[in-house]
């Protein structure tokens, strides 16, 4: 009996580390994609309706909870007007929230470099800025679905032949 336990122990012990890996990834997917959207929201709102960012960020949600939280910050620290600048502001903020966003480092360099679309010197530049961001972020996204579906057709089989041979070996 205690030989099936650990049999099963280590089964679902190598499954739950390949789950947590999908996630992971499937978690990063989603909040890059909730990144596009805003800056494709913001662009809409900056050409249309003039829009300022205060007012932007306070009727906006993305769906995505650990991008509102962030957007919640920013709207609450830049209304404090506690920062000499919007690239100082935004990206005192982005640090505070980089393990909850849990992005790649190519998108999150990316969002680094995204202040200038919500603190550029006028409409025209934010809206350049943003387009740019947005173009890169999205490349940058379809280049990791592709290596996550590389990774995936590799990891999921190696995974759980892994979890069998070591249950081989143990028994």
């Amino acid at each position: 009996m205690g030989k099936l336990t650990g049999i099963a122990l280590i089964l679902c012990g190598c499954g739950g580390i390949l789950v947590n890996w999908y996630e992971r990834q499937k978690r990063r997917q989603r909040t890059a994609a909730a990144f596009i959207q805003l800056l494709v929201s913001w662009e809409y709102s900056l050409e249309r309706e003039k829009m300022r960012l205060s007012d932007f960020l306070e009727q906006y949600t993305t769906g995505n909870t650990r991008m509102d939280a962030f957007l919640e910050t920013l709207n609450r620290t830049l209304k404090t007007c506690s920062f000499p600048t919007g690239d100082v502001l935004w990206r005192e903020v982005l640090e505070q929230y980089r393990e909850d966003l849990d992005l790649s480092d190519a998108i999150w360099e990316f969002m680094c470099s995204a202040s200038g679309a919500f603190f550029g010197s006028n409409r025209k530049e934010s809206m350049q800025c943003a387009e740019a961001t947005r173009r890169r972020i999205e490349e940058q996204l379809a280049e990791e679905r592709r290596e996550f579906v590389r990774r995936q057709k590799v990891y999921m089989p190696v995974g759980m032949l892994g979890g069998v041979l070591l249950v081989i070996l143990l028994i």
